[in-house]
């Protein structure tokens, strides 16, 4: 194969994988950002009214489908095959450049790996394809080919919903923890979080030796992070 037939094929071939990754990193944003969209909402307002069951079902239902669509869209395009000829109908496509010159100066190029006799004008011809693909390719604008303005797009909307989970998180520990638990396990009897947090000591099991005592201490705290709350509680102490 000559040096400029192999270097379209190659040319393609590079741009084709590029795409590949392009397009699995979109099919993953275009999930995540739903995704953390609902995880964030249903957390604030499972915090608010305590939402139902069947609510918070219906969410996780929601939230799983859109993980294991996003995985699957960012997997298929990995997955593909890529080729010369693939990836210069892809280009011709999204760039809008028209009489197939693209794919036929990829033919072509690939016909010159044939070891038969050409005449000259064969020769001639099959080179200025060539030289048109080539030429084609690179001065075509590429951002509709590697879908730049929605993969920019989704991807901010999914560092916006990232960011708002993780600060929701860090402002609100105890809320998103119950609000996390209460998506996660929604059949499952996890109450809502109250006004006030109750904190025990000892928190843990303990084994108590006949005629000793222990003594118990509860402390109250607000649940919105504010610290411990006025008033006394007596210790209870077992004797």
């Amino acid at each position: 194969m000559s040096t400029p037939a192999l270097a379209i094929r190659q040319h393609l071939m590079r741009l084709g994988r590029r795409q590949a990754g392009a397009s699995a990193v979109l099919g993953a944003v275009q999930h995540l950002a739903p995704a953390t969209a609902l995880a964030f909402s249903v957390a604030v307002l499972d915090n608010l009214v305590a939402l139902p069951e069947a609510v918070r079902l219906i969410a996780l239902v929601s939230l799983v489908a859109l993980i294991g669509r996003g995985l699957w869209m960012m997997l298929v395009p990995l997955r593909q095959r890529v080729t010369p000829e693939r990836t210069a109908r892809l280009v011709e496509d999204a760039t809008g450049i028209r009489d197939n010159v693209v794919i036929n100066g990829c033919q072509f190029a690939a016909e010159s790996e044939s070891t038969r006799r050409r005449s000259k004008g064969e020769a001639i011809f099959i080179a200025t394809a060539v030289a048109q693909a080539t030429t084609a390719v690179e001065s075509a604008p590429l951002q509709g080919f590697y879908q730049v303005r929605p993969l920019l797009r989704w991807a901010v909307a999914s560092m916006v919903g990232c960011t708002l989970l993780m600060a929701y998180a860090i402002a609100f520990p105890d809320r998103a923890a119950n609000a996390a638990a209460r998506l996660l396990r929604p059949l499952a009897d996890v109450p809502p979080l109250g006004a006030v947090l109750l904190h025990v000591d000892p928190a843990a099991d303990l084994i108590v030796d006949e005629g000793s005592s222990l003594t118990i201490r509860i402390r109250m705290s607000s649940a919105d992070g504010r610290g411990a709350l006025t008033g006394v509680i007596p210790e209870v102490v077992h004797a």
